[in-house]
């Protein structure tokens, strides 16, 4: 908003992010115990602007010392070009897994889509859409869930993905209290 970016015709505002922060700390939760149900978090920001609340939900990970670069997935939204470029930006620096979508969450349209380095080198198109075509697997062949589609579960679960680290340590430093790759 101090860069006088916002655009009061659009409904834009953009969220401070010691707000963000906070509201991330309060609906975070216990992220240990989420993945302990599931096999990562899944966000979405359906009026992202700069993805200040996506960065902050990483930050909130980060502190409870779970790896985001591993165990997070966004995907954010937003109808202004520009707010859309910088949340790819940003995620993308960040090495946040995202779908950044520009369209309008509300008309449910789409003009454009970009996926961010983190999304492809951790494989998650096939962690996000494996699993819900084993369910609709079941769902048309009228199987239980208790029943396996293949022989070994391990071939169904698909386990977390490595951190992606160049081969040139030059290139990249990498935080090895939490693993994460940086680029500061």
């Amino acid at each position: 908003m101090s860069l006088e970016l916002g655009e009061r015709g659009k409904g834009q505002f953009f969220t401070p992010y010691p707000v963000s922060s906070l509201m991330a700390r309060m609906t975070a939760g216990d992220v240990k115990e989420q993945l302990k149900q599931q096999d990562h978090i899944a966000l979405n920001e359906p009026a992202c602007g700069a993805g200040g609340m996506v960065i902050a939900y990483a930050e909130a990970m980060l502190d409870q010392d779970v790896n985001y670069q591993h165990y997070l997935h966004a995907t954010l939204q937003d109808i202004d070009s520009t707010a859309v470029h910088m949340a790819y930006v940003q995620l993308s620096l960040l090495h946040v897994p995202a779908i950044v979508i520009h369209g309008n969450s509300l008309a449910m349209t789409e003009w454009a889509h970009w996926v961010t380095p983190a999304h492809v080198l951790g494989g998650w198109d096939k962690r996000l859409y494996f699993p819900r075509a084993v369910r609709a697997m079941r769902e048309v062949l009228s199987m239980p869930a208790t029943e396996d589609l293949v022989s070994s579960p391990q071939e169904v679960s698909v386990p977390p993905a490595p951190t992606p680290i160049a081969e040139s340590a030059t290139q990249y430093v990498v935080n090895q209290r939490r693993e994460q790759l940086a680029l500061f």
